[in-house]
């Protein structure tokens, strides 16, 4: 895989104006601000303002993750893509009509906590079942060539992206091991203090994409301890994109399969970085064409395959039994 035409957001400021839920007109966002940062309020960017059949709604996004969308008190509102939200985490507040008053957050960091961070992304994880004979490949469909591409952006909070290009050099075909693509990424992370007119009221550890290495990437074996397959059968029976196929009566022949991919799919990694440094860093895949990966699979199994518990649909895992 060819990564090429990285492109990097900037940081966010260290004051920003920001957008605050509230469930009346008039509450104070400053108010606001220091009632939820404490609990762990999320921040949202949002990318937009929905109008349909007479409902207003606010969409916010982050990458990695599902759009969320709220319901707006009022028809007439002065919201424009790219504010910044400052969100309950709890779901509860969604059911209602909101307004969005708008207020000052400082975003400090702590001397002496900066750092530079190296992790390594997946791209791709392509998965097969751990049966003798069984392989997986991945293309990416309509390219004359033979090659296709994707743009990916990652994202860590809201105020560190970088997208690029990815072109897929070779047809990617897993036939002893779970295998990935991976690009190296700089992050540059720090403690941060989070002021309310001048007063801290939380600290959270936060990090910028310093840099994503372009070049041709290799793929190499996933370890098993890490491909999040071999789930129960029970329990990968309630994942998303679930799918069995038992093979395992006399006279079955082995099967192929086609698994095709959204345009744009998403994944959320977890990092630790050590120190009990914990962030979350969102992958989005999209693609011009059809991304499919096609397994062989053969007699004598059960066989399921699911998206992993991760929430993760850049991929698709399996379990034999």
């Amino acid at each position: 895989m060819l990564v090429e035409n990285v492109q990097l957001s900037p940081a966010l400021p260290r004051q920003i104006r920001v957008l605050v839920a509230a469930g009346k007109r008039g509450a104070e966002a400053q108010v606001l601000l220091r009632e939820l940062l404490p609990s762990g309020a999320a921040l949202r960017r949002l990318e937009g303002v929905n109008g349909r059949e007479g409902r207003s709604a606010a969409i916010f996004g982050r990458v990695g993750s599902e759009e969320l969308e709220v319901p707006l008190a009022e028809a007439r509102h002065n919201l424009s893509a790219g504010q910044i939200a400052v969100l309950p985490q709890s779901g509860d507040w969604r059911e209602g009509k909101l307004y969005f008053p708008e207020g000052t957050l400082e975003w400090i960091p702590v001397p002496g906590t900066e750092r530079e961070v190296n992790v390594d992304v997946p791209l791709i994880r392509l998965h097969r079942p751990d049966e003798q004979g069984c392989e997986a490949k991945y293309a990416i469909a309509g390219e004359e060539s033979g090659t296709g591409s994707a743009k990916f952006t990652l994202g860590v909070s809201v105020g560190g992206e970088a997208s690029f290009d990815a072109k897929a050099t070779e047809t990617y075909t897993a036939t002893d091991s779970c295998i990935e693509v991976s690009v190296p990424v700089a992050l540059g992370v720090a403690l941060h203090s989070l002021r309310v007119d001048g007063q801290e009221i939380r600290r959270d550890w936060d990090a910028n994409i310093l840099d994503v290495a372009e070049g041709k990437k290799d793929p190499h074996e996933l370890p098993r301890a890490e491909n999040h397959c071999g789930e129960p059968f029970k329990q990968a029976s309630l994942l998303p994109n679930f799918q069995t196929w038992d093979l395992g009566q006399a006279g079955d022949p082995d099967l192929e399969t086609e698994i095709e991919f959204e345009r744009t799919s998403k994944a959320t990694l977890g990092l630790d970085l050590g120190d009990s440094i914990k962030l979350e860093l969102g992958i989005e895949r999209t693609t011009t064409h059809t991304t499919t990966v096609t397994t062989t699979v053969v007699k004598g199994h059960r066989y399921s395959v699911y998206v992993p518990s991760t929430g993760n649909t850049l991929e698709r895992c399996w379990t034999t039994r």
